[in-house]
């Protein structure tokens, strides 16, 4: 004998809040997509100026961690038609997130398709000049205080730092040029002393 419910409510199916994904591409959020078992990102170094190999001539401050991604992993079941999906995930902020927690990145992410072998080309090293509005011994009170940056150098220039009792106190920018001037303010209070020192440095992109 058989049997059939007729009449029954129809509603439609919703989709919990943490699964993302569209058609039959579904993933939890925050997690690797399941078909993606066979990723296998690696963390390695690159020297940030050309995004090369790091060598011994390489500064600490341009050494940086990158994820070295494979895009040609194979995918579960050989579905052809999640390789786009798969892509969009890796290049999509919940990708990229992924990627920061998984290697504990606290910097800007940055990834490559293969190991660098090229080592990048450095300039002659040069000293930039510069010099500020600032005077030794100065008076200073509570307050905000405006300042000049002239800079001249053979490089391009990074930024300009300003430090207060040795502490930072706020970076300047200098839009990779090698001259200019450049204005900006800095912030004094009484509470910490009356002698506090204030000291200005620029730092090139090299």
């Amino acid at each position: 004998m058989e049997f059939a419910h007729t009449g029954l409510p129809k509603k439609d199916f919703v989709r919990p809040d943490d699964v993302g994904g569209n058609g039959k591409f579904l993933f939890l959020q925050g997690k690797k997509p399941e078909i993606m078992k066979s990723f296998n990102p690696e963390k390695i170094q690159v020297d940030a100026l050309c995004n090369g190999k790091v060598s011994d001539q390489t500064p600490k401050d341009a050494i940086k961690d990158a994820v070295l991604i494979d895009t040609a992993f194979p995918i579960e079941d050989s579905r052809p038609e999640w390789r786009q999906a798969v892509d969009g995930w890796l290049g999509s902020d919940l990708g990229r997130l992924y990627l920061i927690e998984k290697f504990n990145i606290t910097d800007n992410l940055m990834t490559v398709v293969s190991s660098p072998e090229n080592i990048c080309e450095r300039p002659t090293e040069a000293v930039p000049q510069f010099t500020t509005t600032l005077t030794d011994g100065i008076e200073l009170f509570s307050g905000l205080y405006p300042i000049e940056i002239e800079f001249h150098s053979e490089h391009p220039m990074k930024e300009a730092k300003i430090l207060i009792n040795d502490v930072f106190y706020r970076s300047v920018d200098l839009q990779e040029k090698k001259d200019g001037k450049v204005k900006a303010e800095f912030g004094i209070s009484g509470a910490d002393g009356q002698n506090q020192i204030v000291t200005v440095s620029v730092v090139d992109s090299y």
